[in-house]
């Protein structure tokens, strides 16, 4: 007598004896047995398996695996050791079906966190999945201004990568709090303007509820973000508003003009420029001017659009007594030094207290004279350092798609 002739009695009393992979195993040999012992597989992956078999079925897209999970007492909250639910892989894969099942269930914790404080609400803006975004907002009551361990929220994470679609669905729920700051005291609008992402900032200006001036917690505006990465656009839509304060400082009193000038975008600074109420002597923590920031990184162009404005003070000192010329000098910059000599008409006897030292003019250190003297516009090689990264690069919900 084989195992299919035995009695359904019979049948469950070996499995009862049997692993979870032998049970597995036995069902895929006929129909006979799937049928004898099919429900009770899916029992007992609820009671041993930590409803592994629901976890699959969100991961694969696989209703029907779902649906018997779930029939069988599969819990739809399971959480793993590494922070994975059913709905957040479901989320994240986009299966939309499967959401919609697991958010049709009665015990669902719609709001439950799992890897790195993500709610699937967060995890849907990430993606741009407006469906499944619909979805979850459908679902009573839903956390809109969930928050990830970074206190990042689905707006922030949906304005940063420029979802426009989803930030027009979160705001058309009128719960929204559009100012709310994460962990970096930084807004929707602040991530949106660092990236760029002109229409993301029009749509949440277009509510009238974003403070513009907003400081994270170095004291950074989304004016000065967007001004320290250039994007001319976002610099742009910001100033239109007029509610933009241009010479608002940070924690190091730098500002908007002072970051694109250290990283050389002219274009950013003639907008700036442009509105007439940025200081151009204006002076951080250091003493240092826009016009320093520009000489310390080489950026000639830069420095030569300061010069012929007008209204910078070409031999002003910072706070060790350092000038712009001797910042040059030191660091080699031939041609910026050219530039202070020839159209600023530098000081080439001022002193900072190094050179007093061994009593040298800025004009004395060789790479200052050769500039002087060759007559021609080799560029000193400008420090290359990366720009500062205020935003880290979502990485994390990688492990949920391995």
């Amino acid at each position: 007598m084989g195992l299919v002739d035995l009695p359904q009695e019979l049948l469950l009393l070996v499995a009862g004896f049997s692993s979870e992979n032998s049970i597995n195993s036995l069902v895929q040999t006929s129909r006979t047995l799937h049928s004898a012992l099919n429900s009770y597989l899916y029992q007992q992956n609820a009671r041993t398996s930590q409803s592994s078999a629901l976890l699959w079925a969100a991961r694969e897209g696989s209703t029907t695996t779902a649906l018997k999970s779930l029939s069988m007492g599969g819990d739809v909250n399971v959480i793993t050791n590494n922070g994975v639910t059913p709905l957040l892989l479901a989320t994240v894969r986009g299966h939309n079906e499967i959401v919609k099942l697991l958010r049709g269930t009665k015990r669902l914790k719609i709001n439950q966190k799992g890897h790195h404080g993500f709610a699937p609400l967060s995890l849907a803006a990430l993606s741009n999945n407006t469906t499944i975004l619909e979805i979850l907002l459908d679902a009573c009551p839903v956390d809109l201004d969930t928050q990830d361990e970074d206190g990042r929220t689905p707006l922030s994470h949906a304005a940063s990568r420029g979802h426009t679609q989803a930030l027009e669905i979160l705001l058309k729920t009128e719960q929204v709090n559009v100012d709310l700051q994460d962990e970096d005291g930084r807004t929707p609008l602040s991530h949106a303007a660092s990236r760029g992402h002109t229409q993301a900032l029009e749509i949440l200006l277009k509510t009238e509820q974003v403070n513009v001036d907003l400081q994270d917690e170095h004291g950074r505006t989304p004016l000065s973000h967007a001004a320290s990465r250039g994007h001319t656009q976002a610099l742009e839509i910001l100033l239109k508003t007029e509610q933009v304060n241009v010479d608002l400082q940070d924690e190091h009193g730098r500002t908007p003009l002072s970051y694109a000038a250290e990283n050389g975008h002219t274009q950013a600074l003639e907008i700036l420029l442009r509105t007439g109420q940025a200081d151009v002597e204006s002076q951080d923590t250091n003493g240092c001017t826009p016009l320093f920031h520009a000489v310390e990184y080489g950026r000639k162009d830069v420095v030569e659009m300061f010069l012929k404005s007008g209204g910078v003070n070409v031999n002003s000192k910072d706070c060790v007594g350092r000038t712009p010329l001797s910042i040059a000098s030191g660091q080699g910059y031939r041609a910026v030094v050219k530039v202070l000599l020839e159209i600023g008409q530098a000081d080439q006897t001022a002193l900072d207290d190094r050179t007093a030292l061994d009593d040298r003019t800025a004009l004395d250190a060789s790479p200052a004279r050769t500039a002087l003297h060759a007559h021609h516009s080799t560029a000193g090689k400008a420090a290359r350092l990366p720009l500062p990264s205020h935003e880290r690069f979502d990485y994390r919900i990688r492990d949920l798609l391995d």
